[in-house]
């Protein structure tokens, strides 16, 4: 059979895809839950961390996402790797994106 599954790229384009979604989402609950705590303190500073640090979580899935993109599926196809994750791997990083969304 042919054992192309479950190598180094296939794990990282999964972890990439779960810290994208699931990672985005309590990221994002996090900022919410710590502008609420720091709202107690200082209404102003809670209503600049709330977007300010929403842009960063968000940031921070969309270039994770792009580098993972390259690095587990763009180059090991360019360079005719065997074990290169298979399909058209574009949607799934889209998902990942849109879910911080």
């Amino acid at each position: 059979g042919d054992l192309r599954f479950l190598n180094r790229f296939h794990l990282a384009w999964f972890g990439l895809f779960l810290f994208g979604t699931v990672g985005a989402w309590t990221g994002l609950y996090g900022v919410v839950v710590l502008s609420l705590l720091l709202r107690q303190a200082s209404p102003f500073l809670a209503a600049l961390a709330l977007p300010s640090l929403g842009i960063v979580v968000k940031k921070v899935i969309v270039f994770a996402t792009a580098d993972v993109y390259r690095k587990a599926v763009y180059i090991p196809r360019r360079d005719g790797d065997a074990f290169t994750v298979c399909g058209d791997q574009r949607s799934l990083a889209a998902g990942c994106i849109e879910a911080t969304h």
